[in-house]
């Protein structure tokens, strides 16, 4: 198995249907998940959500959400991190939350954070975390996904009931459309714009909100932990940050650019590591 973090081959794999189709396996057991959603789907279909979708994942249009994603982290940090001070803390469950969090408030303006969606976040957090491990096994170990396998069988009753959560999310959007009011410019908005049926808006949300968050989150996770075994890199990384920023907790883009060591932490992650937990 190979894996690829490089942007610009990524970036060919992911648009050249011709040099570079999904296999049946992957698309199968991925399918499971997430439909004929971005990850899944191929030739002129994936074409054409990507043209759909593609505007809001250039770099320029994600820039505009550097604050929201500081402002998330901001209060996750005083919400879970500073009152355990001289604890312990589960940080796979930390970075689990906030980038549903972000990916939530990115991909259909849905904010996680309210007090009233916390129970929702916390139920979709664990389904996502238990679904992404079957399916990781599934793969690399290419066991079927046949309904007499009794974890098959839980994965498709918990795909349901996301679609449920999901579908309020969805109607909520289309009700402000049809009052005339303003809506977001977001993913979902292109989405329903595009006409997409009800079975592709869950395959796309499904895919947004679920693969997206959790292999960020993964991501997150396996660079804490790697800064944790090696000090001196941690140390590094400290001095960088207090440098560019001087003391602000806001990130911008020319931050961003004067980062470089920073840069080269993630990657030197993305190369030990993979987001997907069972392939490593």
């Amino acid at each position: 198995m190979l894996i690829v973090s490089d942007p610009h081959a990524i970036r060919q794999i992911l648009t050249d249907n011709r040099t570079f189709i999904k296999g049946a396996d992957y698309t199968e057991k991925f399918r499971e998940g997430f439909g004929d959603g971005l990850v899944t789907s191929n030739g002129d279909k994936h074409k054409h959500d990507r043209t759909c979708l593609g505007k809001y994942f250039i770099k320029s249009n994600i820039e505009k959400y550097l604050g929201m994603i500081s402002g998330h982290t901001l209060q996750m940090m005083g919400e879970v991190i500073e009152p355990a001070a001289g604890g312990t803390l589960n940080m796979q469950h930390f970075f689990h939350i906030l980038t549903l969090r972000v990916f939530g408030q990115f991909a259909v303006s849905h904010d996680f954070s309210l007090p009233e969606n916390h129970q929702s976040a916390e139920w979709l957090n664990e389904k996502v975390c238990w679904g992404s491990n079957v399916l990781g096994e599934h793969i690399v170990l290419n066991i079927p996904m046949w309904s007499i396998v009794p974890r098959v069988t839980k994965f498709r009753k918990i795909i349901k009931e996301m679609d449920d959560l999901f579908d309020t999310i969805i109607d909520k959007r289309i009700m402000e459309i049809e009052r005339g009011e303003d809506v977001p410019d977001d993913c979902l908005t292109a989405l329903l714009e595009d006409n997409q049926t009800r079975s592709e808006l869950n395959d796309h949300l499904r895919t947004l909100l679920c693969a997206g968050h959790d292999t960020t989150a993964y991501f997150c996770c396996y660079m804490a932990y790697l800064l944790a075994q090696n000090p001196r890199a941690q140390d590094k990384l400290r001095a960088e940050f207090q440098t560019v920023l001087n003391g602000r907790t806001d990130i911008t883009n020319e931050d961003i650019n004067n980062l470089p060591y920073c840069k080269m932490v993630m990657q030197e992650t993305l190369r030990i590591y993979t987001i997907i937990p069972f392939v490593n």
